[in-house]
């Protein structure tokens, strides 16, 4: 599996990253779904759900657990983390035409 990362290089740090990877980067580190889920304090489908893209934005305190579990195994801690196209629903959409009488 790819996982889409922006890596400042300058800094090393990672710019951007969506759940379902940061979930994929533990799990690339030899964790189960479970072990992920016990040593964040939640249950497995909560997980899973964030790893598929079900579920894009945990809670605040399973975020920074998840977090935790990622620095114990050497993932670096991106700055920002969100969600699928972010960046396309924060453009303009075109406005909608108006239908009239004549």
């Amino acid at each position: 599996m790819a996982i889409r990362l922006q890596i400042n290089r300058q800094t090393d740090i990672v710019e951007h990253m969506q759940w379902k990877d940061y979930i994929a980067a533990i799990a690339d580190k030899g964790l189960s779904q479970s072990q992920i889920a016990r040593q964040a304090g939640c249950g497995q489908a909560t997980i899973s759900d964030l790893a598929s893209g079900k579920t894009q934005e945990p809670r605040h305190s399973l975020g920074v657990a998840l977090m935790r579990i990622g620095r114990r195994h050497g993932i670096k801690t991106p700055k920002v983390i969100h969600p699928p196209h972010s960046q396309e629903l924060a453009q303009p959409s075109t406005p909608a035409q108006e239908v009239g009488n004549d």
